[in-house]
């Protein structure tokens, strides 16, 4: 049956990108959302989140090394084991999904993925079962391939339909950002100067350009870390950011030492 828009409240289910470079406080900001968390740690930093204002209990990680074997089976099995105990608990059986679920980042997901990819599609077999090598390699180094891309990019929208068809109130999932560099535009869109160098213009994903276009469709909201020395901001709007909640007020705002949850939430009252 179709929904009421009206009856939609914003609050209900928060999807969101957090979006920073290295150090800029993301990981602590998602261990500060309603509890139980479980994160899928990607990046080997979980570490980072251990910081003396945050209670620690009732946060759970796994650890997803890029280089072990059937990563991309044991990642599937992983999450539809969630999507099965979501059907259970629509039958009214009483089995504990997270209240927030974190990926740790999407851009090292991609990574693995990839490095996957690699593994499978640069090792053949003969007829008695020998392995030898496939596709391009640079001494001991396999080139990656239009196959390896493919599974990259496929890997990591299968793996976000998976996060938005399982009913867990608070799904985020972090990212990197590096310079946008193209040709310095006037106000009205023209160039400044076509024969000119490129410059940083923006910013964009740290992963494949078409994927980091494609994934910010599946965020109601994108917030942007940013770090001075001991300093902790975000901005909910800007060039990347946004967000679905309208009291988020615009510029930059220092949450150092706070609850991100109840910082975020704060503006709301």
């Amino acid at each position: 049956m179709p929904k009421q828009l009206i009856e939609r409240i914003p609050e209900n289910r928060f999807i969101g990108m957090f979006l920073g470079r290295s150090g800029t406080g993301k990981t602590v900001a998602e261990a500060s959302f309603p509890k139980p968390i479980h994160f899928e740690d990607f990046d080997g930093r979980m570490g980072g989140a251990q910081v003396p204002w945050l209670d620690l209990a009732g946060i759970t990680y796994d650890y997803w090394a890029p280089k072990q074997d059937g990563l991309v089976t044991a990642l599937n099995k992983h999450l539809q084991e969630y999507l099965d105990i979501a059907k259970i608990k629509m039958q009214g059986l009483s089995i504990q999904l997270p209240t927030t679920h974190v990926t740790d980042s999407v851009t090292n997901l991609t990574y693995s993925l990839l490095s996957a990819a690699i593994k499978l599609t640069h090792t053949r077999k003969n007829e008695s079962g020998k392995e030898s090598k496939a596709g391009r390699w640079f001494d001991v180094i396999a080139v990656e391939g239009p196959e390896d891309y493919k599974l990259e990019a496929t890997g990591t929208y299968d793996y976000l339909a998976f996060l938005k068809s399982i009913p867990i109130p608070n799904v985020i999932l972090s990212a990197h950002y590096v310079d946008r560099y193209g040709k310095p535009k006037n106000a009205d869109g023209s160039v400044i100067d076509p024969y000119g160098e490129s410059a940083v213009i923006g910013k964009k994903l740290s992963i494949r350009d078409k994927i980091g276009e494609n994934i910010q469709t599946s965020f109601d909201h994108i917030f942007e870390f940013e770090r001075e020395e001991k300093r902790f901001f975000v901005k909910f709007w800007g060039e990347i950011a946004r967000t679905s909640y309208p009291w988020l007020p615009e510029g930059r705002h220092e949450w150092t030492g706070k609850n991100f949850y109840e910082f975020m939430m704060g503006f709301k009252k």
